[in-house]
């Protein structure tokens, strides 16, 4: 926060505050005759300097706003499709899915509790969309219909897998 004020009020921002304020002063003295009255010089003043602070306030809290914001990066994807012929299912594109890297796709059962339902590989990475290939069933795709629409709805495919699975693909 004392970044963005130090910013603020730093040198390059005093030659902007003289300028903006002999353009008003300028403006004002064209149209209005400011030596009748002294109450036209304050209130000129206090508007200009009430403006400034509220456009200082609002870049601020902008740069702020856009600073907090989340990198955006989900840590599981559900697929959009599949083909069960194959034994792949498609997700978006996600950076945490890299070529060739092992995934845990997880069941989701009632009260999104998750277990383990198949261990895939990302077999291919297009522009927009990765290809999982199911290299490990530890359920039974057909009795869950885990390739149907409603069944894709509940598979979960993170970049993790448990640890006790990596035994059971070495065979041992």
């Amino acid at each position: 926060m004392s970044d963005e004020i130090k910013e603020v009020f730093s040198l390059k921002s005093v030659p902007i505050l003289i300028g903006v304020a002999g353009f008003l002063s300028t403006i004002v003295t064209m149209f209005i005759d400011v030596n009748i009255t002294l109450s036209v010089r304050w209130t000129i003043f206090l508007s200009w300097l009430f403006i400034s602070i509220l456009i200082i306030l609002c870049k601020i809290i902008n740069d702020i706003k856009k600073r907090k914001e989340p990198p955006g990066i989900r840590t599981s994807e559900k697929p959009i499709d599949s083909l069960p012929e194959k034994g792949i299912f498609i997700i978006r594109k996600n950076d945490l899915f890299a070529h060739s890297s092992v995934v845990g796709c997880f069941w989701e059962e009632r009260d999104g509790v998750e277990t383990i339902a198949f261990v895939g590989v990302v077999h291919h990475v297009q522009e927009k969309l990765i290809q999982i290939k199911v290299i490990k069933n530890i359920i039974n795709p057909q009795q869950f219909g885990a390739f149907s629409p409603d069944g894709r709805s509940k598979v979960i495919i993170r970049p993790v897998i448990p640890f006790d699975i990596i035994s059971e693909l070495n065979g041992d």
